[in-house]
């Protein structure tokens, strides 16, 4: 299947990158919407199959392992599962690993050209003030690796609603505020083509995380939904606290 963004149209089944300079891109640029839509529906059925197994595998709830694709029991059962005009298939189309990383750099890449498509205008209408919240937060696994958070808030008068997207998931070497700030700053202009300091006019974070509202210039707001049941947990006693919530993730 081919994906249509800003950067490349990727040839899925075969894990080959167009770039946009090349004969069979550009021909896909200037398509128009319905045309682009009738060459998705009349691509073959193995397209359709292995697009199937990377959306189930990207959006499915269960984190599923790259693993599956190699696993004889996944495959057992598309070969009982999977139709082909009325009847089974002898060998059913399969994501392997390799291909499935092209699936998933092609779905990203589909995701930064909607987000910097639905921005871009929200840029020009806003005349130079900051319209985007940023929202971050850290976590410290048992491991002892380090992750950050970050997420964008915006409004978009046109459908009047708030969007909430969800920006990067990173891990980091250090917690200090000037690495945390840094870093935001440069995951949102990888992600949104804008400047941090040319669209984002607020922040919200955990009462740990305030200082690096201070290294952005920003106001600083905390969100302190999650304080009170740290109060709990502490009068409870933290073993209590942390096998009830074992309970309810399982």
């Amino acid at each position: 299947m081919a994906h249509h963004n800003n950067e490349a149209v990727v040839n899925l089944s075969e894990g080959k990158e167009l770039k946009w300079t090349s004969p069979e891109a550009k021909k896909l640029k200037k398509m128009k919407q319905g045309d682009l839509n009738n060459l998705i529906d009349s691509q073959s059925y193995a397209d359709r199959a292995l697009c199937a197994q990377a959306h189930w595998f990207v959006y499915s709830a269960g984190s599923q392992p790259l693993s599956t694709f190699d696993d004889p029991n996944f495959k057992a059962m598309l070969h009982a599962m999977v139709p082909n005009q009325g009847s089974s298939v002898e060998k059913p189309p399969v994501l392997n690993k390799r291909q499935i990383r092209h699936y998933i750099e092609a779905e990203y890449n589909s995701f930064k050209f909607c987000l910097r498509k639905d921005l871009k205008p929200l840029v020009a209408e806003s005349k130079g003030n900051k319209f985007c919240q940023i929202c971050h937060d850290g976590v410290t696994l048992d491991n002892k690796s380090k992750y950050h958070v970050y997420g964008l808030q915006y409004t978009n008068s046109k459908f009047r609603c708030n969007h909430v997207v969800a920006l990067a998931f990173r891990k980091v070497k250090e917690s200090k505020a000037k690495t945390i700030a840094a870093l935001g700053k440069e995951i949102v202009i990888e992600i949104t083509s804008f400047k941090f300091d040319d669209i984002v006019g607020a922040a919200v974070q955990d009462g740990a995380e305030k200082a690096v509202a201070r290294e952005w210039g920003l106001e600083v707001e905390t969100c302190d939904m999650h304080d009170g049941d740290k109060v709990s947990a502490s009068a409870c006693g933290w073993e209590s606290h942390k096998e009830r919530w074992t309970q309810k993730r399982n």
